[in-house]
């Protein structure tokens, strides 16, 4: 079994960007109509239970709920080490929609924090989010002015700093370099906020720094490139209603690369995506 500061450190590894999930905690209209918003960073629960999984084994630990005071729900994770066993605890409200299934995974995302699980999420202040008043960006919500009107937009995340995400992202980045790996060079600066990238560019060396640049901007002109090519395979799937090569192209892309190709499709694309994904279950 693995020592206890071995399992505290993976425990306690940043996630990739894909698996974190972002929240508006306040938002509004500006004088010039545009609307705003901060937003908050979370991991999901389907990351937590996998992080758990990946370092203790699927036999390693288990979860456990009571009901809290007040309507809420408590969930205990128990981790087994060789000679007893430990559980931490939280808590969190049951919410407005699925109540008792949000209450539940509101829970267990608390209790992974008191082992250190996503904790460092906690660091990153309020960002703001890059906000629309079209529908072109990957989230849609409804902001709010002072004077009472309303306004149906979308949004998307802030990139994260370096230090937020998984400690082999700097090896990555030098690795997808070298391998002159257009693509996903090109998501992982996605990923980047321009201070950590630049930190990035900084670490080749001084001798090779203007040629490193030179290749890291093609690198990111053919990433770019390839992107929009799934685009386009997917913009003559919908055209054609072709909804079993849509959830074909679909599956083969993560989170992040559906809200980076989301800006490049129409209101209506997006939803006969979303329609033939959902019923493909």
């Amino acid at each position: 079994m693995k020592d206890v500061n071995r399992i505290q450190a993976e425990l306690a590894e940043p996630f990739p960007y894909s698996q974190i999930e972002w929240r508006i905690s306040r938002s509004g209209i500006k004088s010039n109509g545009e609307p705003w918003a901060k937003c908050l960073a979370y991991a999901t629960n389907r990351a937590v239970q996998q992080r758990l999984d990946d370092v203790l084994g699927i036999d390693g630990w288990e979860n456990v709920y009571k009901e809290a005071p007040a309507g809420g729900i408590l969930c205990g994770i128990r981790i087994f080490f060789d000679h007893k066993d430990i559980t931490k605890w939280d808590g969190a409200q049951q919410t407005a929609v699925e109540s008792v299934k949000g209450g539940l995974s509101g829970a267990m995302k608390r209790a992974a924090v008191q082992w250190g699980i996503g904790r460092y999420l906690y660091g990153l202040e309020e960002e703001f989010a890059t906000c629309s008043d079209t529908n072109k960006l990957p989230f849609q919500a409804k902001f709010k002015g002072k004077n009472g009107a309303e306004i149906w937009g979308s949004w998307q995340p802030p990139k994260m700093p370096l230090w937020a995400l998984p400690n082999n992202q700097m090896e990555r980045f030098f690795d997808l370099v070298a391998a002159e790996d257009a693509y996903n060079y090109f998501l992982l600066i996605r990923e980047l906020d321009e201070e950590s990238y630049v930190a990035l560019i900084n670490k080749f060396p001084a001798g090779e720094r203007t040629a490193k640049k030179a290749i890291c901007r093609t690198l990111e002109k053919e990433g770019a490139e390839m992107l929009i090519e799934i685009v386009d395979s997917l913009k003559q799937a919908v055209a054609s209603e072709d909804a079993l090569g849509v959830v074909e192209i679909r599956e083969e892309l993560t989170d992040f690369e559906i809200r980076l190709i989301a800006k490049h499709l129409s209101n209506e694309e997006i939803d006969y995506i979303h329609k033939v994904v959902d019923a493909s279950g």
